[in-house]
């Protein structure tokens, strides 16, 4: 059976593999894995990539063979680190329950107000602030996630012409 030659990221960003390293790895954008809780493998034996993670600036900011232990362990203190260098973009406190991204936060962040208009009139219906932790949006946000991936996993190929 014929080995990928990329790794889908959580955007469905194809992520070309370099199977001439020694385990194969890829390099790809730290917050590009956010969301990402099972570490990338290949082949039948699960051979787990080497992933270097890369800062905003395409810079080399980790190496792992298990992402999930990296969230868990150093990546608290990249985060302080990129935060300071990279005060735009989004540095969760838990990754692997955040959404994948490759744009900067532009001031949109948590929390998140809601609020509601009846039809044809500026009379306010139903507010509701979303914090950081709440059960529902986090609900809501991966499912959005998810549908956002499967409906990109749909679409057709581009028939590039040579």
């Amino acid at each position: 059976r014929e080995l990928p030659s990329s790794f889908t990221s959580p955007l469905g960003r194809a992520v070309p593999i370099n199977y001439a390293a020694d385990p194969p790895e890829i390099e790809i954008r730290l917050q590009e894995m956010f969301g990402q809780t099972e570490h990338p493998t290949v082949g039948p034996n699960r051979t787990p990539l080497k992933v270097t993670l890369l800062s905003p600036a395409h810079r080399p900011v980790q190496t792992t063979t298990d992402l999930p232990a990296f969230w868990q362990s150093s990546y608290a203190d990249v985060r302080k680190d990129m935060r300071g260098r990279y005060p735009k973009h989004p540095w969760p406190e838990d990754p692997s329950q955040a959404d994948p991204t490759l744009r900067a936060n532009l001031g949109v962040g948590m929390p998140l107000d809601l609020m509601t208009y009846a039809a044809d009139s500026f009379t306010t219906g139903h507010q509701h602030r979303f914090e950081d932790s709440d059960p529902y949006f986090h609900d809501v946000s991966a499912r959005w996630r998810d549908a956002l991936k499967t409906a990109l996993d749909r679409l057709p190929d581009y028939p590039f012409t040579d």
